[in-house]
């Protein structure tokens, strides 16, 4: 009888989106954020982004104040070994982070 072929199945999170801030002298405005890659698990990439978020580090170089919140799409990328080839298929959705208001993640999705 033949032996059934080894089947490996991971999963990688890694999200990019934009972030709301104050700045400096007043005003608020939007900017990139940071790429978050390579978390074995959702929950590792939100608490992440929530912790880059409150450190102000979320943001990819604008320089906020301070940061209120973000929208991020999330990839959710499904690796299955076969025989030693990989294979992968990717999934998106989109998660919000922070404090942010409904009128500020429109306008944020809506200007991208």
């Amino acid at each position: 009888m033949k032996e059934p072929k080894k089947l490996v199945v991971r999963k990688k999170y890694s999200a990019t989106g934009t972030v709301l801030g104050h700045c400096w002298g007043g005003g608020k405005a939007y900017y990139p954020t940071v790429p978050l890659s390579d978390f074995a698990s959702l929950k590792a990439l939100k608490d992440e982004a929530k912790k880059k978020l409150k450190d102000n580090t979320l943001d990819s170089g604008m320089g906020f104040e301070a940061l209120k919140g973000a929208v991020l799409t999330v990839k959710t990328r499904y690796i299955v070994c076969l025989e030693g080839q990989d294979f992968h298929r990717d999934e998106y959705s989109d998660i919000t982070i922070g404090k942010l208001t409904e009128k500020e993640e429109s306008f944020i999705w809506e200007s991208n």
